[in-house]
C-alpha cells in the first residue's frame, strides 16, 4: 500500500516515529487501529442511544414537560 502525504504531515510524522523509536508505518497502523475502535465504539454508543431514545420517548417527552 503506498499512502501519499502532505509534506508537512510526512515530517510531522517521521519526528514523531523517530521521538517513539517506531517506524512511521507502525505509527500509521497504530493510528488506524485506534481510529476503527474509536468508530466501532460511536457506532454502539449511537445505537444504544437510538434506542433508549425509542423505548423511553413517553418517559424522556414528560421529563422535558417537567
Amino acid at each position: 500500500m503506498t499512502l501519499r502525504l502532505k509534506p508537512e504531515i510526512d515530517q510531522a510524522l517521521t519526528e514523531f516515529a523517530n521521538s517513539q523509536g517506531i517506524s512511521k508505518a507502525q505509527v500509521a497502523v497504530n493510528a488506524i487501529e485506534s481510529y476503527l475502535e474509536q468508530q466501532s465504539t460511536d457506532a454502539v454508543t449511537r445505537k444504544a442511544f437510538d434506542l433508549v431514545l425509542e423505548r423511553d420517548a413517553e418517559l424522556l417527552r414528560r421529563l422535558s414537560d417537567a
